[in-house]
């Protein structure tokens, strides 16, 4: 049967293949819409239909035989790009005006097709995140008021002295006993002046290091 007047058409959505000669010669045809779940479209499916313009090729499609769009002289657009094709057979876009085919590397293109078009550019990557700001500084520890430090110096300062003087004092004199009955004893001889033990002149020298620091944090400008 002629489909010489068939000047367009609508396929089913359940669709899986468009069969060979399907279309052929169909010469007033000037688009076609293929749905999306063909995969197939075989041997001079298209062939000879010399008005068509346009054929929407879906990313369904893997498969596109031999002279499937063959002599399709007005046929300039099949699509921006066809991921999905992996076959080319030969003569596919013999004498059509498709000037590259929009397909991968990836698929295998017989001889007596145009070539390979471009790959597209890929995406721009999206841009990194912003780098966080930097933490603020610590704040420095509060300075001690001057009159703490003073204070603290005079207390050690006293105490040091106090000791000291505890240490260094001569011991009380022995009790008398005049008052009783008796031969008195003869007086015993002075004893020489005790020094201070070892220990007091470790604690010295502690505690007197110890009010030299504060005494220069009390000098300290705030």
């Amino acid at each position: 049967m002629s489909c010489t007047g068939l000047t367009s058409v609508t396929l089913s959505a359940s669709l899986n293949r468009i069969t060979a000669r399907t279309f052929e010669g169909c010469t007033s045809l000037t688009d076609i819409i293929i749905p999306a779940g063909v995969t197939e479209i075989e041997e001079a499916a298209f062939k000879g239909c010399t008005a068509l313009e346009s054929a929407s090729i879906p990313d369904s499609v893997t498969y596109i035989d031999q002279k499937a769009f063959r002599s399709c002289t007005s046929l300039s657009d099949v699509g921006a790009w066809l991921p999905g094709v992996v076959y080319v057979g030969r003569y596919a876009f013999e004498s059509t005006n498709i000037t590259c085919l929009p397909v991968g590397a990836h698929a295998s293109v017989e001889t007596d097709n145009p070539d390979l078009c471009p790959a597209p550019p890929s995406p721009p990557s999206p841009p990194s995140p912003p780098c966080p700001p930097p933490s603020p500084p610590s704040p420095p520890p509060p300075a001690r008021p001057l009159l703490t430090k003073v204070i603290s110096a005079a207390v050690v300062a006293a105490a040091v002295k106090r000791i000291h003087e505890l240490l260094t004092a001569d011991p009380p004199p022995p009790p008398s006993f005049s008052h009783l009955s008796g031969p008195a004893d003869p007086p015993s001889p002075p004893s020489p002046p005790s020094s201070p033990p070892p220990a007091f002149h470790v604690l010295k020298t502690v505690i007197a290091a110890a009010a030299v620091k504060l005494i220069r944090e009390a000098n300290e400008p705030i």
